[in-house]
């Protein structure tokens, strides 16, 4: 059973809304959040296997250490290469899109301006992962 999620944003409303958006699916999870890319590499190598989430959430447009940067430090750390990670962003390039599955992300998401779009976008990648953590045929990357 899915019990820990670190979600990593710069924006305080983004965070806000994450942790809201899980709140209302009725996981239960506990939320770390990191506010940058360095912060969350950090966190995830100095924790403890047993303290490793089972998904993380990584915003691509962070100051800093980007998350696509983040995503392949963690797929070349062995400790790290096995986490499910779920990168989201506001805008869509396809050529990044492609680069982020190619590079071992689990599943992409743009971000909505609605909220219940956003929440049924965490909802289904979460199920997904929680059903199979590997990564799914390139038509199924892009959560809509």
């Amino acid at each position: 059973m899915l019990s820990k999620i670190t979600f990593c944003d710069d924006d305080r409303d983004n965070i806000y809304l994450f942790k809201e958006a899980v709140s209302e699916i009725d996981i239960p999870a506990t939320i770390t959040v990191a506010r940058n890319g360095n912060m969350l590499m950090h966190q995830l190598i100095n924790s403890d296997e047993d303290d490793l989430p089972e998904i993380v959430f990584i915003d691509l447009h962070l100051h800093g250490k980007r998350g696509d940067e983040c995503m392949f430090d963690i797929h070349n750390i062995n400790a790290l290469k096995d986490l499910s990670v779920v990168i989201l962003s506001t805008s869509y390039n396809q050529k990044v899109v492609d680069n982020l599955y190619e590079k071992g992300a689990c599943y992409f998401i743009q971000k909505p301006n609605d909220f219940n779009i956003f929440k049924k976008r965490i909802k289904k990648a979460i199920n997904l992962i929680t059903e199979n953590p590997s990564q799914p045929a390139k038509e199924d990357f892009y959560l809509t």
